[in-house]
């Protein structure tokens, strides 16, 4: 607030894209195919923003603007099947992942959670997550240390012997397993809609994802996997602006301009 009022959290641009269209675009690189979006009743734009507009198309075709017109097309990439379900309570991660089972069914799948933007070359962090999948067939969770003054904001995991045996939702630092904290990308077994059937509510009647993860790692391996790559958590003001900043100089037709313009203009005290 007072950005998220009107226009979703979701489709704040991050250097000209939005954050769940990043989202999309990191699936589309890992090999996903089927994308589902859940989402808030009242976000009807998240789902508007992903849907074909052949007036506008053609127009930006007869107008000869072929860049834009590329960049219009990417942003439901080649060959995804995108789906939009709706979570009519806000309760929780672990009942907006509950709300897409009817179309994941019995096969394991992966968790982006947009406002954790990952700085990592193509094709991303998921497909590395998923090369760990298919290699070792265990569930994979991606992880990065925080410190001490920062775990009561993450799921903090506890690994043993390259497994993850603990998971604790927001913890007193005190009471944190490690330093290793969840970061916004998982892939996960069938077995986790069972698991978040049987776990109670947590504060402010939130369903914790981290509850049902375990009640399963006792038997069935995750893994961590450490993401070394800058993330920005652009659930966060700072981070939004980090994240601007980063990935703008990424790009080609401002990158260079905005480099020169931070080095020349802008005086840190």
């Amino acid at each position: 607030m007072p950005a998220t009022r009107v226009v979703p959290k979701e489709l704040l641009p991050v250097a000209n894209v939005p954050l769940v269209q990043r989202a999309v675009a990191e699936a589309a690189m890992a090999g996903v195919r089927e994308v589902i979006l859940v989402t808030s009743p009242d976000k009807p734009l998240v789902g508007a923003h992903f849907q074909a507009d052949p007036g506008l198309e053609q127009r930006l075709q007869d107008w000869g603007q072929s860049r834009i017109l590329e960049a219009y097309r990417a942003i439901v990439p080649a060959g995804v099947t995108l789906r939009v379900v709706e979570q009519p309570v806000p309760r929780g991660l672990g009942d907006a992942i509950l709300c897409a089972r009817d179309l994941v069914g019995n096969r394991h799948f992966a968790v982006i959670l947009p406002d954790d933007v990952i700085d990592m070359p193509a094709p991303g962090c998921l497909a590395a997550m998923m090369d760990v999948h298919c290699e070792t067939g265990a569930c994979v969770l991606g992880v990065q240390p925080v410190p001490a003054m920062d775990v009561s904001r993450y799921g903090m995991v506890k690994i043993v012997d390259g497994r993850i045996t603990d998971l604790v939702e927001k913890p007193a630092p005190a009471l944190a397993p490690g330093n290793m904290a969840v970061m916004g990308r998982y892939i996960l077994p069938p077995q986790i809609f069972d698991a978040l059937l049987q776990i109670a509510p947590g504060a402010n009647g939130e369903y914790q994802l981290s509850d049902a993860i375990c009640l399963l790692v006792k038997n069935k391996p995750f893994v961590p996997w450490e993401i070394t790559a800058p993330r920005y958590d652009c659930g966060s003001r700072l981070g939004f602006a980090q994240a601007t900043i980063a990935l703008s100089l990424h790009d080609p037709d401002i990158g260079p301009a905005l480099r020169a313009w931070l080095t020349s203009e802008v005086t840190l005290e």
